[in-house]
């Protein structure tokens, strides 16, 4: 049975799912679909099983935003739904265009106020396996959406920007990709009622309320309507937290949606060439990645590393991966962890303007080339 954890409902955690999961049919209601995304949100990349979530029934309407008059009901309601609802992955299968997965494997409420829900296995390459490219958003940019029709086409929006870096602004998508995407092939059959119903709200709701800035324009072939292009611009938010004051210590944090935390991959870089390890741009990201983003364990690895000293660190450090080697506050201190802490005071210092940007511009694989096996070598010219 999987272990019962409590459902945390942080609005500022991240939902990440798979690029094909987002471009993936998803036939829901909106309340349906963010219980479905609280539920991914409180996915560990480490975890070795997806997990059964407990919560107070009442904690999850008021996340819902469902009425007290109509708890219970609703509840049960959203709850039995989703328990049916599957996720539609598209094959290169002419005759079987679509392939689909269950999202919950149980919904239950016990009667005494706590709700116990659980995802279903089959949907792990989606949420978890993440072997492909990805797309990565903060829960509090869709809850206080309030249309299905826009949630889908922000999530979609979002994974098309960053997927290539937020480099490229413009996107044409067809209006059967909409509609596939929207679960609206067979409503708003009208094109004026398409976008009167569909794609104004959306862009009316991601503009209010999410970190995008979006503009839709139609596109025409001939005097047919033929698809929509949308322009986007993200909200300055990740800048306005930089502290532009040079006596404080500037520090990268956010990750990049669709890619991997850029500053783990950078500190990882700079501890190891600190020690005279040469390791390229691309073996830390795959160490940071190999490392399930836990910067910490890949720390207390290394220390022990450098205790060992073996012929090829980078090549053991990936050995050790899913290890602890010492995880406690006893760890012995030889001479080279010292290089190690005087390094890295240069890492906390204020970083320039200049170099800042340069950071933000280092070049970020697709995913597909950060996870295959690495066959490691000593040195790398």
């Amino acid at each position: 049975m999987p272990n019962k954890l409590d459902l945390d409902l942080t609005k500022n955690k991240k939902v990440i799912l798979s690029n094909d999961a987002i471009a993936g049919k998803q036939t829901m209601d909106l309340r349906e679909a963010k219980l479905l995304r609280l539920l991914i949100m409180q996915i560990n990349m480490k975890d070795k099983k997806l997990m059964e979530y407990r919560a107070d029934i009442k904690e999850v309407a008021a996340c819902l935003e469902v009425d007290d008059s109509n708890l219970y009901r609703d509840i049960q309601k959203i709850c039995e739904n989703l328990t049916g609802r599957k996720l539609g992955i598209k094959t290169d299968n002419p005759k079987n265009p679509w392939k689909f997965y269950p999202w919950m494997s149980m919904a239950e409420y016990d009667g005494d106020g706590t709700l116990t829900l659980g995802l279903n296995e089959k949907i792990r390459p989606f949420v978890i396996e993440l072997s492909e490219l990805f797309t990565q958003y903060e829960m509090i940019d869709i809850l206080s959406i309030n249309s299905f029709y826009a949630l889908r086409i922000y999530e979609v929006l979002k994974k098309e920007f960053t997927k290539r870096n937020k480099t490229k602004h413009v996107f044409e998508f067809t209006i059967q990709e909409l509609r596939e995407i929207t679960d609206t092939e067979n409503k708003f059959r009208q094109i004026g009622s398409f976008r009167l119903n569909v794609i104004n709200i959306a862009e009316r709701e991601i503009n209010e309320k999410t970190d995008l800035c979006i503009s839709v324009d139609s596109i025409k072939k001939s005097r047919r309507f033929i698809g929509f292009k949308f322009t986007i611009q993200e909200k300055m938010k990740s800048l306005e937290a930089l502290d532009t004051d040079k006596t404080t210590p500037i520090k990268i944090e956010d990750p990049i949606p669709g890619q991997i935390d850029l500053g783990g991959i950078y500190e990882i870089k700079s501890l190891l060439e600190s020690l005279k390890i040469p390791c390229s741009q691309t073996q830390a990201e795959r160490m940071f990645t190999a490392y399930a983003y836990d910067l910490d364990r890949f720390k207390r690895n290394l220390d022990y590393v450098i205790q060992k000293c073996p012929d090829n660190p980078i090549a053991y450090l990936f050995s050790i991966k899913d290890e602890d080697i010492a995880p406690k506050a006893d760890l012995p201190k030889p001479k080279k962890a010292e290089k190690i802490k005087s390094k890295k005071k240069d890492l906390d210092e204020p970083l320039s303007a200049e170099r800042i940007q340069a950071y933000l511009d280092m070049e970020v694989h697709h995913a597909e080339d950060l996870w295959p096996e690495l066959d490691v070598v000593g040195n790398e010219d």
